[in-house]
């Protein structure tokens, strides 16, 4: 049931997550950046281009350059939503800005103006807001001690991303009405300049701008590690496998990775009112089928294990088999959810819609390439190194 095609598609439609994904985060870097007079005169695609050269080339000098710049950048967003949380706190309770409240959690409909139906309608961009999460487990092969870091990682992060986004948007809803949050920009920069802090909104505004770079910088790394893995196991041409003999760096990958991304850049030249949302649609089945194979692979190896090979592993999920099962639910939950939303899509789907039809159209492309090209590099790369052809993944050996 679960062969090779499945164990393609799924690391392919991860690369796909962050590929058009990012393509999406380089219009809204340039965006953002063309509000500052000083790049008011430049195009969206000249601003992202330069953008994704400098990211592009931060990744291949290397794994550890990468990631202190990746570091900083997550510093320095940390502290710019930080700041929102704090200038916003006062701004509702009254400390040297007059005082705002707390009447808009109930004053726009109530608590819950839409219902248990509306939690459910925003689970897909709920779940979205977390992807990125996983990436730090693509690291593991170059980490020294995966079995401690990446598990510490994993955690620490969903913890600090949960925290910071309840706190943000606990603050967020106190000062700005829900029916118009992010209608005309930023929900953050439009609550500062509702309570008249304009500079703090340009603060913020570059506090998004260093997200989105942060964001691209991460897409890189993580992309090019996949086209890498799988060229390497023989499901594209080997020479996207070849590193650099001292950097150890995917040279090749790297470079198709950002092409790929800047090309989807480019549709905003094509069509500007509709990239964005064409963009995020297709990314959204990438990220939700790596989440939902990856419990339900979590299962199936732990069977295939034995007991006594699980016993030794070095880092177990907590509350299994509870854990990975709460989360497929939750994955398809936010797949079924919002196919019944009324929100704006693309060529007469609606926005629930739009990333199914996307990905389907993704997964039977990628099927025939698979039974033309794919399976045949794949049975020649296993004909030429035998000795892989049933071998376990590297932190699953004992």
């Amino acid at each position: 049931m679960f062969g090779p095609l499945v164990g393609f598609l799924t690391a392919w439609n991860y690369w796909l997550a962050w590929i058009p994904g990012l393509g999406a985060e380089g219009i809204a870097v340039a965006t953002y950046l063309r509000t500052f007079a000083i790049f008011h005169p430049y195009p969206i695609w000249l601003i992202a281009l330069v953008i994704f050269i400098i990211d592009g080339a931060i990744n291949l000098v290397g794994v550890l350059t990468m990631g202190n710049y990746e570091f900083t950048l997550s510093g320095l967003k940390i502290a710019t939503l930080t700041l929102f949380a704090i200038v916003g706190l006062a701004g509702i309770i009254g400390i040297g800005i007059p005082a705002v409240g707390f009447s808009q959690y109930v004053s726009q409909g109530g608590f819950l103006p839409l219902g248990a139906a509306g939690i459910f309608t925003s689970f897909l961009l709920v779940i979205y807001a977390y992807t990125g999460c996983e990436l730090i487990s693509v690291s593991s092969e170059e980490s020294v001690h995966p079995e401690r870091d990446v598990p510490r990682a994993l955690i620490g992060s969903a913890a600090i991303v949960t925290a910071i986004f309840v706190g943000v948007i606990g603050v967020l809803l106190a000062l700005q009405s829900w029916k118009v949050a992010g209608t005309s920009s930023s929900p953050l920069i439009d609550a500062m300049n509702g309570i008249h802090q304009g500079f703090i909104a340009k603060v913020l505004t570059l506090g998004l701008v260093l997200a989105s770079i942060s964001a691209i910088d991460a897409a890189i790394y993580v992309s090019s590690r996949l086209l890498f893995s799988l060229s390497r196991d023989g499901y594209f041409p080997k020479v996207f496998a070849r590193l650099h003999p001292t950097r150890k760096v995917p040279i090749l990958a790297t470079i198709v990775c950002v092409s790929a991304m800047y090309l989807c850049v480019l549709l905003d030249v094509v069509s500007p009112t509709n990239a964005f949302v064409l963009l995020g649609s297709v990314t959204t089945l990438g990220f939700l089928w790596a989440w939902f194979i990856i419990p339900l692979m979590q299962i199936m190896w732990r069977r295939r294990l034995g007991k006594e090979r699980v016993r030794r592993l070095k880092w177990k999920v907590p509350l299994y088999p509870i854990t990975p099962i709460f989360c497929m639910a939750c994955v398809l939950l936010a797949i079924i959810a919002p196919l019944f939303q009324n929100t704006p899509g693309l060529l007469g789907l609606n926005g629930g819609e739009l990333p199914v039809a996307a990905g389907i159209l993704w997964l039977i492309i990628w099927t025939v390439y698979y039974k033309t090209i794919g399976q045949r590099l794949r049975t020649r790369h296993l004909a030429e190194n035998p000795e892989v052809a049933d071998e376990l993944p590297a932190f699953l050996r004992t």
